[in-house]
């Protein structure tokens, strides 16, 4: 064989690389060309840059597999030239196929398990090879070892099976007597598509019913798929002349080695319900339906989601993975595998980790993050703000780095190892290989590597007392600690404690503390679970000592203590986070509603933590398409389900805004734009999914679709109208279609069946209540209207006969649900009625009047005047007034400047109208700022869950303005 001539091996590779060569020379005679002439005779098949010479010799300096088994069987070598599969990426299926045409003419187990095997290590050489050439991404690379291990299951359990029928007869249900057929699921790196070059397997059996089989020597269904999945272990795992498939582990099934080989579905399901284990929910985090009855495997992993996600932010994760990986460490250490890049420091399996950590943590909530595999799974990450994309980029990338590298070295002897090697030609082909100048330049690689997965690694899973303060100050926090801790412990004997961490009405804090230890619920705590109460007391009290009112943040903090005693993993999450607590009870005196938000749903705890983090809230864009991944994700869910995801959706947004309103980092209008995208979005998926099950009674449904979403509209008057949204504001709602008859010929039966779903969905109550408050009082005739009106209606009707507050409604109103068309349509009818031209007099009587009026049916006025309280809202000098001086503005002035009627908020009407000298309005100077003041003043109260009432004299100079503002207008009527 001539010497190569387009590749260089370096020299310390050349003697075993030319002993390796020379063996499969003479292995060729015989058979085909000699080797070299066979390399020029394929390499224009060859759809790689690298020429094949270049390929073979990195192949086989790489491995001694590849060289034995060249050696045994030359001709592989051949039909994977001649087939182009060396070069060619496999087709979807294609190892289903292949392998299901091979059985079919096998006569016996052992013939197959011969077939199986020959075709394993043919496709080794191939993975192998392309593996070290890099002819293919490295995801590929492991998809297609993964298809390749999970078609070898399915095919075999499939002949194994119907082998075994002719024996034992028909598995069948006790209960309908149907087929019974045995479900294989695939755990860790199978179940994630992301299988090693030379993995185990992991694998769990069941089936689903109790039962007999119907042969003549007839067992029952435990028995028959016990003897199948034995007889299927063998078939992948016994070494034979011919070597093996894959090694098969079967100790992550339920009770491990112990436990029943197969188990029915019902007993799979009791036990982790009842006896599941932290590792095992990290386990199930990849596991799949891969071979056998797929459809029962789907059943089965839908069913124990709650117990691998749980529903509320799971911070236990965070310490049971922690001891998981410090005994993974031990174990590292005691066996001298320092060396290991799977289970040594800095690790795959610390990366690992890391993004499962956060699947198990916020996976119940955050359903995006319920997927197998890796690289999915850190780009959801990034998407939910959990980690930046640079890290995430970082990560990755070091995972793909390890996995390559694992791949390479299970490849130098077909082995299931990722320990780096001792042997130094070994190391130093590995290094060659990975593109490395040396052997010591690829442990400084992977050093490097190693240190930058340790520390992501050390910020999720370090304890809380390793965070990174100077010493002197974390010696006095601990001290200060454990003072709080012995206060909590001996609450009787705590005075001289409370007295030296500075805590404010001792007296009713002891008092309060001591009650709470008396509870009951406290003594059927665990061990554990009361560690954690302990900790959390203690830090509670530990903060404290920042509020005068001590006694009532400590009363409110009690109350939510209360509701999470049962899930202790809340407890570890404020644990793991003890600078939060000083936060969270100055958000516990500022505000009852975020209490009750809290107490109702814990799991925003969690948004504490990444708010403390970022500090705005989600734009328009970024708040739809959350709405839009929601509403793919809800599909397939009950009614009820969507319902209470859309008040979770609801209740989560708004807390966010109502922290960081809170803590003035949103403005007073940037937060009613925020809460009217959010209710917008909210009305869009209402109304989509009542249109999709409306329409399904009707026989033209799709037409029915279609004539919704391009001839239907929802119209919003009132604050969500003009975008000024504060807490717990209604939706004032007015519904109206465009007739088109080729689209739908009677449209009417069809909307009001669609608008009272949507009322009846937007008010259905729910565990997390009601999306929002729904006043169709707006409509045209009001109460004795009809709920949905043709525009045409709606236009004849505001041009003849509506009245002039019914004018003054309009100038907030907008399209909120609807078709460009029907957002123009409106608009254009909007703007007729508005830029009419008006009687000054007639407007400013009409306006007063329905002014007295709404004041008459309020009861606040004559109580509140004569108990020295203003109400923000109604009493004479109020945002009413301030509201009615911008609609008077928009209906006196449009005619002659259209721009007034082209905006909705009332800020806007007031700044186009001082902009304009020859009005004559220098009056309204100053009404901006009032406006902003009394919305930002209403929503805190909202907040505190005070009524919007403040002392009289509070406001005095400004409700004096206003009514100064209406003082100078009715001048104009008496004149």
């Amino acid at each position: 064989m001539s010497q190569f001539t387009s590749f260089s091996v370096p020299e310390s590779l050349h003697p075993v690389f030319l002993k390796r060569k020379n063996n499969i020379e003479i292995a060729f005679h015989g058979i085909s060309d000699t080797l070299q002439q066979l390399l020029e005779k394929y390499q224009s098949l060859n759809q790689s840059s690298i020429s094949l010479e270049a390929q073979f010799s990195k192949t086989l300096v790489l491995s001694a597999f590849v060289h034995d088994q060249l050696v045994q069987r030359p001709d592989f070598l051949v039909d994977l030239f001649e087939s182009a599969d060396l070069w060619c990426e496999r087709e979807e299926e294609f190892y289903q196929k292949k392998l299901t045409e091979l059985a079919a003419s096998c006569l016996s187990t052992e013939a197959w398990m011969s077939i199986l095997r020959k075709f394993r290590q043919r496709e080794m050489i191939r993975f192998i090879w392309r593996e070290a050439n890099e002819l293919s991404p490295l995801r590929q690379n492991m998809k297609e070892l993964s298809e390749f291990a999970r078609a070898s299951i399915d095919v075999s359990l499939n002949y194994l099976f119907e082998k075994q029928k002719k024996v034992f007869g028909t598995p069948l249900s006790e209960l309908d007597k149907s087929e019974q057929k045995m479900c294989v699921l695939a755990m860790g790196k199978l179940g994630g598509q992301e299988l090693n070059l030379s993995s185990d397997i992991d694998l769990i059996f069941f089936y689903r019913d109790h039962g007999q089989c119907n042969g003549a020597r007839a067992i029952d269904n435990q028995q028959f798929f016990v003897k199948l999945a034995q007889q299927l272990i063998r078939v992948l795992d016994e070494r034979t002349a011919d070597g093996f498939v894959f090694r098969v582990d079967m100790r992550l099934r339920p009770y491990g080695d112990s436990g029943l080989l197969v188990l029915n579905q019902e007993a799979m399901e009791h036990y982790y319900e009842t006896q599941g284990r932290a590792w095992e929910r990290y386990a199930f985090l990849k596991a799949d339906a891969a071979a056998g009855d797929k459809t029962l495997g789907r059943e089965f992993l839908e069913s124990i989601k709650p117990f691998v996600y749980k529903k509320y932010v799971d911070f236990s994760v965070v310490e049971s993975l922690r001891e998981m990986k410090l005994m993974i460490n031990r174990q590292v250490k005691s066996k001298g595998m320092e060396n290991d890049i799977k289970l040594g420091e800095g690790g795959i399996r610390e990366l690992e980790f890391i993004v499962q950590a956060l699947q198990l943590i916020k996976g119940g909530r955050k359903t995006q993050l319920q997927t197998k595999s890796y690289y999915q799974a850190m780009k959801v990450v990034v998407d939910l703000e959990l980690m930046t994309q640079q890290a995430s980029d970082n990560l990755s990338a070091h995972y793909s780095f390890f996995r390559r590298l694992e791949h390479l070295i299970q490849a130098q002897a077909d082995q299931q190892t990722q320990m780096l090697p001792a042997d130094v030609y070994e190391q130093n082909a590995l290094a060659w290989v990975m593109g490395c100048e040396s052997y010591a330049a690829l442990l400084d690689e992977i050093q490097i590597a190693r240190a930058e997965v340790r520390n992501h690694f050390d910020d999720l899973f370090a304890l809380p007392e390793d965070a990174k303060v100077p010493q002197g100050a974390q010696q006095l926090q601990q001290s200060r600690f454990e003072l709080a801790l012995s206060v909590w412990l001996d609450i009787e004997e705590s005075q001289s404690g409370f007295a030296e961490l500075k805590i404010k009405k001792t007296a009713q804090v002891i008092d309060l503390l001591t009650a709470f230890s008396r509870e009951k619920m406290l003594s059927a705590l665990g061990e554990i679970e009361k560690k954690r109460l302990d900790s959390c007391i203690a830090y509670l009290i530990l903060n404290l000592s920042a509020f005068e009112e001590a006694d009532e943040v400590l009363n409110r903090s009690l109350r939510f203590v209360r509701v999470i005693l049962k899930r202790s993993a809340y407890f570890v999450l404020l644990n793991e986070n003890p600078e939060i607590f000083e936060y969270l009870l100055s958000l516990f005196e500022r505000s009852q509603w975020i209490l009750d938000k809290l107490i109702q749903h814990p799991f925003l705890l969690d948004e504490l933590l990444q708010l403390q983090r970022k500090k705005t809230l989600a734009n328009r864009a970024d708040l739809f398409d959350d709405m839009h991944q929601l509403s793919l994700r809800m599909s397939a869910h009950d009614m009820e389900l969507r319902l209470e995801e859309l008040r979770v959706f609801k209740c989560t947004h708004e807390f966010q805004a109502a922290v960081l309103y809170l803590d003035k980092h949103v403005s007073t209008t940037d937060l009613g734009d925020f809460l009217s995208h959010l209710a917008e979005c909210l009305l869009q998926e209402v109304c989509r999914v009542a249109c999709e099950e409306v329409s399904q009674k009707f026989k033209s449904k799709e037409a029915c679709k279609t004539f919704v979403a391009s001839n239907f509209a929802i119209i919003a008057y009132g604050k969500l109208g003009s975008e000024e949204m504060g807490f717990g504001s209604d939706l004032d709602l007015v519904f109206l279609y465009e007739e088109n008859q080729s689209l739908l010929e009677e449209p009417v039966a069809f909307l009001t069946k669609l608008v009272q779903k949507i009322i009846h969905l937007l008010s259905l109550r729910t565990y997390s209540g009601i999306l929002y408050e729904a006043d169709m009082r707006l409509r045209p005739s009001g109460k004795a209207g009809q709920l949905v009106s043709a525009l045409s209606a709606f236009e004849k009707y505001q041009q003849e006969n509506a009245w002039t507050w019914e004018h003054q409604s309009l100038v907030k109103a907008r399209v909120v649900v609807g078709s460009k068309n029907m957002q123009q349509s409106f608009e254009k009818v909007r703007l007729q009625i508005l830029t009419r031209k008006r009687e000054q007099a007639t407007l400013l009587k009409d306006m007063h009047e329905m002014q007295l009026r709404l004041r008459e049916k309020t009861s606040y006025q004559s109580q509140d005047l004569a108990s020295g309280l203003f109400h923000m809202k109604s009493d004479e000098g109020g945002i009413v007034d301030i509201e009615f001086i911008a609609q008077y503005l928009v209906l006196m002035y449009s005619h002659e400047l259209t721009d007034l009627a082209k905006v909705r908020a009332t800020l806007q009407v007031f700044t186009i109208a001082q902009e304009q000298s020859d009005l004559g309005l220098e009056y309204l100077s100053g009404l901006r700022e009032v406006y902003l003041l009394y919305r930002q003043r209403i929503n805190e109260l909202t907040l505190a869950y005070d009524k919007v009432l403040v002392p009289a004299q509070e406001y005095a100079q400004q409700r004096k303005q206003v009514s100064g503002v209406w003082q100078q207008l009715m001048a104009n009527l008496d004149t």
